[in-house]
């Protein structure tokens, strides 16, 4: 377990790899494939660390994103529109920007006009901030869904999200 499983967090560079994670879950099974009462417990708890790191990930990832969302908050309130880019917040409205935990690049950022539903103000808009999330790939900032209309974590982007008026 903790040759297979160690790896896929790099505390230097505060990263999860969902690929090493990939391969530890594929190496823990094949380590488990044959029961017995030596590995018994092995067998119960340590599948479930693939996706204990997933969830992980995705929630470090949120609370990122909800920092980052607060400090183009706050730099909308002090300038009267969202920044044309992240670079613009450090360090008066946020300390350090956080970066993408699953590659280590600068978390996605873009600016947008407000819903129609909400006029046509365009100077304030609103913007769109993402990850790259589980899959590894861009996505444009487009969540993934499951059947029911939940947020799947494991496709799509992990996009922070205006709450719902």
């Amino acid at each position: 377990m903790v040759q297979f499983y160690l790896p896929v967090a790099d505390v230097n560079q505060q990263t999860v790899s969902p690929a090493m994670t990939r391969r530890a879950v594929a190496a823990v099974e094949t380590e488990i494939k044959h029961r017995n009462p030596y590995n018994f417990l092995e067998c119960l708890f340590v599948p479930s660390l693939g996706n204990a790191v997933k969830i992980f990930a995705y929630a470090q990832s949120s609370v990122d994103l909800a920092r980052v969302a607060i400090a183009l908050e706050r730099y909308r309130l002090a300038h009267g529109e969202y920044p044309e880019s992240l670079d613009a917040l450090a360090p008066q409205f946020i300390a350090k920007l956080p970066h993408d935990i699953i590659n280590g690049q600068p978390l996605h950022y873009r600016r947008t006009a407000n819903p129609p539903s909400q006029g046509s103000d365009a100077a304030s808009g609103q913007f769109v901030l993402y990850s790259v999330g589980w899959n590894e790939t861009d996505d444009g900032g487009v969540v993934g869904l499951k059947e029911n209309g939940s947020v799947d974590i494991n496709t799509g982007d992990w996009v922070w999200r205006y709450p719902s008026k």
